[in-house]
């Protein structure tokens, strides 16, 4: 089947396994679909779209997607919650492949709101609160770690 898309920008949005990823425009505010080029067959592939209706009513959403261990996932957040949602991609039976929540990371202790920044191989997260603190956490024993970078727009690489 041929597909129409937009790509929104020129920089892929994540590398996962070699391949780089970039969000797509769409016709729905509630689906964000995703391409990923296979560099090896130089060919492009869509992802299933991950359809929001349902899970967050009448909020607006921050979406990131990610390398999450050499997985492509979407980690979203929300305006005034503590936690943030990582979704993944499901193969089941058949071929098909969907969108699940996979689990919740937060609340961290001493921030109220937090961005998810990215991931690091050993399953750490790199994050900014609302006074633009940015920090590592620990999902699995709840640690943070301050990073001292401050007045300075950054991008996070791994």
């Amino acid at each position: 089947m041929d597909l129409c898309f937009y790509i929104l920008k020129l920089s892929c949005e994540v590398i996962v396994n070699g391949s780089p990823y970039w969000l797509l425009s769409t016709p729905s505010s509630h689906c964000i679909c995703f391409t990923w080029f296979e560099v090896q067959n130089e060919a492009f592939f869509m992802l299933p779209g991950l359809d929001f209706s349902g899970f967050y009513i009448g909020t607006s959403v921050h979406c990131k997607l990610t390398d999450w261990k050499d997985n492509a996932a979407m980690v979203v957040c929300c305006p005034g919650n503590p936690f943030v949602d990582v979704w993944m991609i499901e193969d089941h039976c058949g071929g098909e492949s969907n969108w699940c929540k996979k689990f919740v990371i937060g609340p961290v202790l001493g921030v109220d709101r937090f961005w998810f920044l990215l991931c690091m191989k050993n399953g750490e997260i790199t994050a900014a609160d609302a006074r633009g603190r940015i920090f590592l956490y620990n999902p699995r024993n709840g640690e943070t770690k301050d990073i001292p970078i401050h007045g300075v727009l950054f991008e996070a690489f791994h």
